[in-house]
């Protein structure tokens, strides 16, 4: 007996190609399948929503991006993405 047979798939050499083609098949994350994907999408109407929300006096980023479930990176790219980040930092610059 193969004492390579007793191991867990996962600990086994990987001998060809095929045998990589056969894993995909347990990924722990879901691939698009048809062309659909678990990535939302954001039209600019609600980036720029969600933008302002976080403009607001007193508005923390963190807070309103936990409501809207994204990620508080999100927030700030999409601030940079609409030009608000520069402007606010010659705000600053001119005080």
């Amino acid at each position: 007996m193969d004492w390579r047979s007793l191991l867990h798939p996962s600990a086994r050499a990987q001998l060809s190609s095929a045998a990589n083609c056969t894993r995909r098949q347990y990924r722990l994350t879901p691939e698009a399948v048809g062309g659909r994907s678990n990535r939302r999408r954001f039209s600019d109407e609600q980036k720029w929503a969600i933008v302002r929300e976080t403009e607001k006096p007193g508005a923390a980023v963190a807070q309103v991006c936990r409501r809207h479930g994204i990620a508080t990176s999100m927030a700030f790219r999409w601030r940079e993405e609409f030009g608000l980040t520069a402007r606010k930092a010659l705000g600053r610059a001119r005080r």
